[in-house]
């Protein structure tokens, strides 16, 4: 019988494992509406402008999608899972930045991209919670 320590230890792990993943999960399915987006854009079907506002859209969507993978992928706390694959998704969009532009920069743009990243990911996780049932009462 394992302990309790070896237990807490494996639902750690579990939730990081899928957490990690799901902020892959994430970044791969951003990448792809992102070149959606800039199709889209060269056929005028958007308007330059709104290219802000695509990439706010598609950092939620994924968001969104990976938080949900990941809570499949969890066998224990999945809300926690989905918060955690935001985070990871916010951090990998963090790291995508410095690799291309050279430095972080914390605009307004950037910084709402990663709030609809981390809300998105929260959302789905209010989305997955049990329904609670409430007892009917008998009337007489």
């Amino acid at each position: 019988m394992p302990s309790k320590e070896e237990m807490s230890s494996k639902h750690i792990k579990a939730i990081s494992l899928a957490a990690l993943f799901g902020g892959a999960i994430s970044f791969v399915l951003c990448a792809i509406v992102l070149l959606i987006g800039a199709a889209l854009i060269l056929k005028g079907v958007i308007p330059e402008r709104g290219m802000t506002m695509v990439c706010i859209a598609a950092c939620a969507i994924a968001s969104f999608f990976g938080a949900r993978f990941s809570m499949r992928r969890a066998y224990v706390f999945p809300a926690l899972s989905a918060l955690g694959s935001g985070i990871a998704f916010c951090l990998l969009l963090m790291c995508a930045a410095v690799l291309i532009q050279g430095a972080l920069s914390f605009s307004s743009g950037n910084l709402v991209a990663m709030a609809a990243a981390i809300l998105a990911s929260a959302f789905s996780a209010v989305l997955a919670a049990p329904k609670s049932k409430k007892k009917s009462k008998k009337r007489k």
